[in-house]
């Protein structure tokens, strides 16, 4: 149990949320084409950053969400890595996770940045209030 010791506490409405938003997000990839989604797919993530989480909640979140949009998005990635380097599937799969988590560090820079300048400035964080 020491292991989950780390992960944040997580409202239940928050999840479901971040992960209404990497779903919209990967469904205007062009595999699905459902651009106009693009438009409003962050919008539950940044209503989420509103209420100002802790950052340990808000990166892990943010990771999850991240994992959802490299998983529907790139899944082709896999096929890629086992076609072309030969790799058993279950290693295609683990490359998979690791580039799905680290190929948005937009979203994290994001986080981090807004979490600063909120505090440090004193910003109100906005326009959804």
């Amino acid at each position: 149990m020491k292991l989950l010791k780390w992960l944040p506490r997580i409202n239940r409405s928050d999840f479901l949320w971040i992960t209404l938003s990497g779903f919209l997000y990967f469904l205007a990839f062009p595999e699905w084409n459902i651009a106009p989604l693009v438009w409003v797919a962050l919008l539950p993530w940044l209503l989420f950053l509103n209420r100002r989480p802790p950052l340990k909640t808000a990166l892990f979140l943010t990771a999850w969400m991240s994992l959802i949009i490299g998983c529907g998005g790139f899944h082709w990635i896999t096929h890629a890595m086992q076609e072309f380097g030969n790799l058993p599937m279950a290693l295609c799969l683990v490359g998979l996770v690791l580039f799905s988590l680290a190929g948005q560090p937009q979203l994290y820079l994001y986080v981090v940045l807004r979490k600063i300048l909120l505090e440090r400035f004193g910003l109100k964080p906005g326009p959804f209030r």
